[in-house]
C-alpha cells in the first residue's frame, strides 16, 4: 500500500467516522429527550459520556496516525536508490557511493557530506 492510497483510505475513515458519530449524536439526543419525558436519564447519561470518550479517542488516534504518515512522506522525499554498487568488507559505503555516481554520473559537487543518510539493503 502506497502513502497517498494510505493518506485516502485514512481520509475515507475519518469522514466515515464523523458521519457516524453525527448520526449516533442525534440518535443519543433523541433517547435523551424521550428518558428525559419519562424521568430515566441516569442509564442515557452514562452511554452518553462513554460515546463522548470513544469519539474523542478515535478523533485522537486518527490524528495520530495522520502525523505518522506525514512524517513518513517527509522522511521519503528525497530518496534515491542506487543498485549495482559491489560491497567489500570493511569499506565506506558512503564513499563508495559517492565515488560510484562522480565516475557514471559526472557529478563534480557530490561528496560525501551531501549524503545525509545512507543504508545497504543487501541482496533483494
Amino acid at each position: 500500500m502506497s502513502i497517498d492510497s494510505f493518506q485516502k483510505s485514512l481520509v475515507d475513515m475519518t469522514t466515515a467516522f464523523a458521519i457516524r458519530f453525527e448520526q449516533f449524536e442525534n440518535n443519543l439526543q433523541n433517547i435523551k429527550n424521550t428518558a428525559a419525558a419519562s424521568n430515566n436519564n441516569s442509564n442515557v447519561n452514562d452511554v452518553a459520556g462513554d460515546f463522548y470518550a470513544f469519539r474523542s479517542f478515535v478523533i485522537a488516534s486518527l490524528s495520530t496516525l495522520r502525523r505518522q504518515v506525514e512524517l513518513l512522506s517527509r522522511s521519503r522525499r528525497k530518496m534515491l536508490l542506487v543498485h549495482g554498487i559491489p560491497e567489500h568488507s570493511k569499506e565506506d559505503t558512503s564513499a563508495a557511493v559517492v565515488k560510484n555516481l562522480t565516475e557514471h554520473l559526472k557529478t563534480p559537487k557530490l561528496d560525501v557530506t551531501s549524503i545525509s543518510r545512507l543504508h545497504r539493503v543487501g541482496k533483494i
